[in-house]
């Protein structure tokens, strides 16, 4: 059944963008993508019709449904929910409609080999985005190696037309590598030095006025300062330094993109601050890990001064022959952070092993479940405890949330 949806959704899929031709924005990578598409999305649409993949709707049923209409989620009754799509997308194909987007940005998922080159069979991208793809990035597990993710992501690259624009993570060596699978315009952003849109004076501010993440973008000599309330992180602010590339394209000058992003928030469960019971803050991280994704978290940790701070890391999946290592440096990294740790899932142990291996003298909880967790964190809390919360979505981290915030 889920073949003949799918052969009729990129049979539909096909024939609309030819018929309204909208300017297409790809986003991929291993981390950040999502927030990197809201952004975008949130930036363009002050200025033009755009539509983009809802939340992380980004699998071969997803992102037709950001082709074809304002799809918000795959509702139920399933059978009459594609019944409807499917009818409301044959009549726009014999009428016109005029409210169709002038800009699609959609992304894409590579959880196996062929994925990409399944959706560039239809899609024709005029924009191509490479978030990041890190050492041991996430949903490796069906590819023999690193290298050849990055080479399934770097199709997007190979497919842009040679008046197209490639933007390239900077920072990430497997990203900038692509700028050789193109002979598409180049636009690099990252906190490296030699990035065409660079990010400078990063800075994590937990004061009583001020929660949240400020910067300063430089291109072409110009300099913007840039704020976010209570969203922090690398992948946060490389997402925004990402739109800032796609509204330079569109023509956009730095404060009108600037004012544009202002009302920018990620969605929920990334890296977001919310209020904690007995006066404490948690910073909301549970929507996914990988290790790259985890090792920022533990950098915004470690930035702020002055509190308790307590770890609760769930499992890293979908890392495949990487899972031992990955759990066991991360276990060490955490324990250079917090006295107060928690390991959650099948990996809990491994992470503890990694603690050990520090050889500093920290609380740890191992719990198999989330379910099991919750109520000691909520009985160990403090007043002025700052609490890290990540982990996979199978480990269903978000039920320790809701155990612990401010209701």
């Amino acid at each position: 059944m889920k073949k003949i949806l799918k052969f009729i959704l990129k049979k539909i899929s096909r024939k609309t963008l030819k018929k309204y031709q909208p300017k297409v924005i790809v986003v991929s990578g291993s981390v950040g993508k999502t927030s990197t598409k809201e952004a975008i999305f949130c930036l363009l649409k002050k200025f033009k019709r755009c539509r983009a993949t809802p939340k992380n709707y980004n699998n071969e049923l997803g992102v037709p449904l950001a082709i074809l209409g304002n799809w918000k989620e795959i509702t139920s009754p399933i059978i009459v929910f594609w019944l409807k799509v499917f009818l409301k997308s044959i009549w726009n194909l014999v009428f016109f409609d005029k409210n169709y987007p002038q800009i699609l940005i959609l992304e894409l998922a590579a959880d196996r080999p062929g994925d990409i080159e399944y959706f560039m069979d239809f899609i024709k991208p005029d924009i191509g985005l490479i978030t990041t793809i890190g050492e041991v990035p996430s949903h490796i597990e069906f590819y023999p190696n690193l290298s050849s993710l990055a080479k399934e992501k770097a199709k997007i690259i190979e497919k842009l037309p040679s008046n197209g624009v490639a933007i390239l993570n900077f920072d990430d060596p497997l990203v900038l590598s692509m700028k050789e699978k193109t002979k598409a315009k180049i636009i690099t952003y990252g906190f490296n030095q030699g990035a065409d849109f660079q990010i400078l004076n990063y800075q994590i501010e937990f004061g009583d006025d001020f929660k949240g993440t400020s910067m300063k973008f430089f291109s072409k000599g110009s300099l913007i300062p840039f704020r976010i309330r209570n969203a922090f992180g690398r992948p946060i602010v490389l997402a925004i330094a990402a739109s800032f590339c796609v509204g330079i394209e569109e023509g956009l000058n730095l404060i009108e993109i600037s004012n544009a992003l202002d009302d920018f928030s990620p969605l929920d469960h990334r890296m977001s601050l919310i209020k904690g019971i007995k006066n404490t803050w948690i910073v909301d991280d549970c929507y996914n890990a990988s290790p790259i994704a985890v090792k920022s978290a533990l950098e915004v940790l470690d930035k702020i001064k002055g509190r308790r701070k307590i770890i609760v890391l769930g499992d890293m999946r979908e890392l495949g022959k990487y899972s031992y290592e990955a759990h066991f440096e991360i276990g060490k990294e955490a324990a250079k952070i917090s006295e107060v740790l928690f390991f959650i899932g099948n990996y809990a142990n491994i992470y503890e092993s990694g603690v050990k291996e520090s050889g500093l003298k920290r609380e740890i909880y191992c719990f198999e479940s989330s379910d099991k967790a919750k109520f000691k964190i909520q009985e160990i809390l403090r007043e002025g405890d700052i609490i890290l919360i990540k982990g996979s979505r199978a480990i269903k981290m978000e039920k320790i949330i809701e155990e612990i915030k401010y209701q």
